[in-house]
């Protein structure tokens, strides 16, 4: 009677500790899922801007430089 019962308590503690861990699993993953897709997204925005932002800089280089120098007197 008593061994039976210690085993009962045994396996409902096993159980609950199982269940603990495939929830903090599942947690996990889904952290992990989301950290990556925060990553992912991030750096494609960062692959995506940056181009357009050196393309800005250029243009407003070239712009300002046009702008700032005297063109040429047309005979």
């Amino acid at each position: 009677m008593y061994i039976r019962a210690c085993g009962r308590r045994i396996s409902i503690i096993r159980s609950s500790c199982e269940q603990f861990l495939s929830a903090y699993q599942a947690a996990l993953s889904d952290y992990l899922r989301a950290f990556l897709i925060h990553i992912v997204c991030e750096t494609s925005y960062i692959m995506i801007r940056f181009p357009y932002s050196v393309l800005m800089i250029v243009f407003y280089s070239i712009n300002t430089e046009l702008r700032f120098y005297p063109r040429c007197p047309h005979y």
